[in-house]
């Protein structure tokens, strides 16, 4: 049981960090890029040409495929918490049989020590009681 808790907790923390990092992350290279390429739209507009602009375009193409990266990373995180989810069913169905395997073993048991104590009464009730 202990087991199936961590578990728990640990599928609820991947959760967490997924949606926390992966987005402000993402934010904020989009915003980057966007800020880069106005940059590069009035550097070009006003007709420069050269370092700068090489420049800006390599810092685009650059926060482009981190974007990637974090579209990639996304994915291999959603694969990674479906993987998870199985496992997770898989032992909650897992402890559900054990508990019922033991619930039925204990019934059964506990029929048997009543059926011994049904047989006993009859032997009990022949016992002398008188002559102390």
């Amino acid at each position: 049981m202990k087991h199936h808790q961590s578990l728990i907790a640990g599928f609820q923390e991947l959760l967490v960090r997924k949606s926390q990092t992966t987005q402000r992350e993402y934010q904020a290279i989009v915003k980057r890029v966007q800020q880069n390429k106005e940059k590069l739209s009035g550097a070009t507009a006003k007709g420069k040409v050269g370092k700068e602009v090489d420049s800006l375009v390599q810092q685009i193409e650059k926060d482009e495929q981190g974007i990637a990266l974090l579209r990639n990373r996304d994915d291999f995180a959603t694969y990674c918490i479906w993987h998870e989810m199985i496992h997770f069913n898989h032992n909650k169905a897992f402890i559900s049989v054990i508990i019922k395997d033991f619930v039925r073993s204990r019934a059964k048991a506990c029929d048997q020590e009543g059926s011994i104590w049904r047989n006993m009464q009859g032997v009990v009730e022949e016992l002398p009681t008188t002559g102390f």
